[in-house]
């Protein structure tokens, strides 16, 4: 959003929130099949927002109890924080990727869920590229084989001894 104050235009960002709470289902989410994405959307538009302002759902992601007693104290807007606000994205980004390594870890993890076996696609950048979880071969020739990477995704599934699906 824009804001004018004093002749001068700023863009303010008001953040929602990027948390992974307790209780997210962040894979095999049939309720959202579309949470990863979604996160994944969240982050890529947090980051090219143009910002000067930075605000938030709560005053904690921006440090509100900080920077309010400083606003009458000087000439600089206390609240003018790109690098607290690209500090704090940054952050939120990590705990979701930490919260779905986590849950994929489970999945794989778990031989008794209807998920064993699959594995996340993702590009060569690192980047998911689907949300949808691929069933994996569990044909006799890919047991006992040099585990093997699709074309588009470049993490080995943890089972070792599946291959995945195109």
């Amino acid at each position: 959003m824009k804001v004018d104050e004093a002749a001068k235009t700023y863009d303010v960002v008001i953040v929602g929130s990027p948390n992974v709470n307790d209780g997210y289902k962040l894979v095999g989410n049939s309720a959202y099949p579309d949470i990863e994405s979604d996160y994944e959307r969240t982050f890529r538009v947090l980051k090219s927002l143009p910002i000067d302002i930075f605000l938030g759902a709560h005053g904690s992601y921006f440090d509100l109890q900080t920077k309010y007693p400083r606003l009458n104290g000087g000439t600089v807007n206390p609240f003018i924080d790109l690098a607290g606000y690209n500090s704090y994205v940054i952050d939120r980004e990590k705990a979701f990727r930490t919260e779905l390594g986590k849950a994929e870890d489970r999945v794989h993890s778990n031989p008794r869920s209807k998920h064993s076996g699959i594995c996340q696609r993702e590009g060569a950048d690192g980047r998911h590229r689907s949300n949808r979880l691929t069933p994996m071969e569990t044909s006799s020739s890919a047991r006992h084989t040099r585990p093997r990477l699709n074309r588009s995704c470049t993490r080995v599934c943890r089972a070792e001894r599946f291959t995945p699906s195109r």
